[in-house]
């Protein structure tokens, strides 16, 4: 269908396929689970959210480098913490799922790196695809939450109930759309390129 392609000169798709063909192995395993949830049509409306948030987040974290503290100052606060478990003598199993809890303190949370995401993009084109940064960003992180810790009571206390339904088909074609115009962004298609095409992807 030519509605779903992107056209692009031959001096683009060439500096496309270099670019995908010259990336790093941690980017594998993102490409893998972006190409996979774009392509696969049959699945169920919530395993997709999940396979989109996963991809976003992947992304992000395959594209950027970004930390929140500075790395002196979180491994100070990590030896302080592993001296205090030692000096309480706490239970093995918990100091180390504490630990192990320490080691992405220093890194963005899933609300950040999918605003971060969002401003790769120009108002304008947010704004056609229906997306409101604030509030997308507050859907997908409240959904994920839910579905991630499905049948536990932190899902049952959560404040913000998740959407379901039509609002989550409508949230995973916002999800899909975004993905897949991080993709055309990251092999340098310039959004004006794409963005009749992302609008219609999330609002049809």
């Amino acid at each position: 269908n030519a509605l779903d392609c992107v056209r692009c000169s031959p001096s683009q798709l060439a500096n496309g396929i270099a670019i995908w063909l010259t990336e790093s192995q941690e980017f594998r395993s993102v490409e893998n689970l972006a190409l996979g949830v774009l392509r696969k049509g049959k699945l169920f409306i919530e395993t997709r959210f999940l396979s989109l948030a996963q991809a976003l987040e992947g992304f992000h974290r395959a594209t950027t480098q970004t930390v929140v503290a500075d790395k002196a100052e979180s491994r100070r606060v990590r030896r302080i913490i592993t001296t205090a478990l030692k000096t309480e003598n706490v239970n093995a199993d918990l100091a180390k799922r504490i630990c192990d809890s320490m080691a992405h303190v220093n890194e963005p949370n899933f609300a950040s790196r999918l605003t971060e995401l969002c401003g790769r993009f120009s108002n304008t084109l947010l704004s056609g695809m229906k997306i409101e940064p604030t509030i997308f960003v507050r859907n997908v992180v409240d959904t994920r939450n839910f579905y991630t810790h499905a049948g536990s009571k932190t899902a049952a206390r959560q404040r913000s109930a998740p959407l379901s339904g039509t609002d989550l088909i409508f949230l995973n074609q916002k999800m899909r759309a975004l993905l897949r115009g991080l993709l055309l962004l990251h092999l340098v298609i310039p959004e004006e390129q794409f963005s009749k095409l992302l609008v219609r992807d999330a609002t049809r």
